[in-house]
């Protein structure tokens, strides 16, 4: 069962990261590049562009992150990936 779980999660990822159409720093809008510093600043990105919205991928504390921002520079929403070993020992129990 933990098997099946791992495999459609990474099916997940990979057909969200082919679906980002991946821009050049200079193809971002300066909104979104001001807006992503503030709320990271410091952080080194990879840009992508999915569903009209902008998606920063990058590194933060040694966590791999992203967020998301509209083309007017609000963020929206963000994610951190997190180990297996990292999770609530409920949330293991479930899986």
């Amino acid at each position: 069962m933990k098997k099946i779980i791992m495999m459609s999660a990474l099916a997940v990822s990979i057909a969200f990261s082919a679906c980002a159409q991946k821009l050049k720093d200079a193809d971002v809008p300066v909104a979104v590049k001001t807006s992503f510093t503030k709320q990271y600043p410091g952080a080194v990105t990879k840009w992508a562009k999915e569903d009209g919205k902008y998606e920063a991928n990058f590194k933060k504390d040694g966590n791999v992150m992203s967020a998301i921002f509209e083309p007017n520079g609000v963020f929206t929403e963000s994610e951190i990936d997190i180990k297996v070993a990292n999770l609530p020992a409920t949330v293991l129990a479930y899986l």
